[in-house]
């Protein structure tokens, strides 16, 4: 999942500060964070929504790894 971010433009979610969530690193969370916050369960796994498996691509340097969770 993607969103408009009025600072950073269309940016995918869980990379920047919401009124839902906030990421340990503003731009860069993590990837243990996308994979495994309890941010409203918008994890990218099989137990969460997977909101932000986007931003765990980008993460990943536009490449899905071989630990990615679907």
């Amino acid at each position: 999942m993607f969103s408009l971010n009025k600072y950073h433009g269309l940016v995918p979610s869980g990379m920047y500060t919401t009124s839902e969530c906030t990421p340990p690193v503003e731009g860069n969370p993590g990837r243990d964070y996308l994979k495994n916050t309890g941010c409203y369960r918008y994890a990218c796994n099989k137990q969460s929504s997977g909101m932000f498996c986007a931003a765990l691509i980008v993460t990943d340097g536009w490449q899905i790894a071989p630990d990615y969770p679907w």
